[in-house]
């Protein structure tokens, strides 16, 4: 409902970025509400980017040192889902999200508002391991730090540059 009401209060929207973080799905253990969150919006004639659920210690327990161990018991103290349930969740939010993309970009649907417009890979942009430990909280190993939110915004801002262009395109052909 409150993205709902977000479009309704302050809409139209030329574009909306959805991004579900590593702690929603280690929490929730689902990512149905991101789907839905899309579905609002395209009913709503909004185009949205879906940006994939990031990589996370969860993908890598092989790379586990102490600082990963130590937050593992955590998670396990927590109640939280295994680290295998939680990667293979985000896999599979994550296919589902890019097959959402990719199944918008097909014929007419790839300039039509109302539809899922890019699908952003973080994992192309970040990755949670050993050499790249700068980017990531030690204490929970989900959260960025400050150097890794500029990285991940830095790679999302090139994706998106080629669709604003083309939207400020049909903004003005629109004119």
């Amino acid at each position: 409902e409150g993205i709902l009401r977000l479009l309704k209060r302050r809409g139209p929207f030329d574009l909306v970025l959805i991004w579900m973080g590593i702690g929603d799905v280690v929490r929730a253990n689902q990512g149905g509400g991101v789907l839905e969150m899309h579905r609002v919006c395209h009913r709503k004639g909004a185009r949205t980017v879906a940006i994939s659920v990031a990589p996370s210690w969860h993908d890598a327990t092989d790379l586990l040192n102490e600082d990963l161990k130590r937050v593992k018991s955590l998670d396990e103290l927590h109640g939280f889902s295994r680290p295998e349930t939680i990667s293979a969740t985000k896999a599979e939010l994550n296919k589902s999200l890019r097959n959402m993309a990719e199944g918008s970009s097909v014929g007419s649907r790839a300039n039509a508002r109302g539809h899922c417009a890019l699908y952003v890979d973080t994992a192309e942009i970040i990755s949670c391991s050993n050499a790249s430990r700068e980017l990531w909280e030690i204490a929970d190993f989900i959260h960025l730090t400050a150097e890794g939110y500029q990285q991940l915004g830095r790679g999302i801002g090139y994706r998106l540059r080629p669709l604003l262009a083309r939207i400020a395109e049909e903004d003005r052909q629109a004119q």
